[in-house]
């Protein structure tokens, strides 16, 4: 069941962000709504992994893509330092998943999709709170 209310709420939290930054997120929220109905393991994996890294980068930002898509999205949900470590290695499992897809390797990427989407539901909602 859906909370009307709570959807509201974190809807309206996007409303004072500056516009460029609401279209990057709105452009992350859409490869993550493909992400969900790709029948391809391949597109799944790289338009999630294309998700996060548009919702956590930034314009001019030269930080290598594994390493800033998985430290900022674990510093964004927060946590004990435990938490992040572990929201930090699960991020970087779906990035491992990315550079195989691009470059001819085997995937097997089931568990990794799915701890992926929940979690990317917890970084999407962080970042409109910034």
């Amino acid at each position: 069941m859906t909370d009307i209310s709570a959807l509201q709420a974190v809807l309206g939290s996007y409303d004072p962000l500056p516009e460029d930054q609401r279209a990057r997120l709105f452009r992350s929220m859409e490869r993550f709504r493909l992400s969900q109905s790709r029948q391809e393991e391949i597109d799944r994996v790289l338009d999630l992994a294309l998700a996060f890294e548009i919702a956590v980068s930034e314009k001019g930002d030269n930080a290598p893509p594994s390493w800033k898509v998985s430290v900022r999205a674990a510093q964004l949900i927060g946590g004990p330092l435990a938490e992040r470590k572990e929201n930090r290695t699960r991020v970087s499992a779906l990035n491992e998943l990315r550079n195989q897809a691009t470059h001819g390797g085997t995937l097997k990427v089931s568990r990794v999709i799915r701890l992926s989407h929940r979690f990317y539901a917890k970084v999407s909602i962080s970042t409109s709170c910034l």
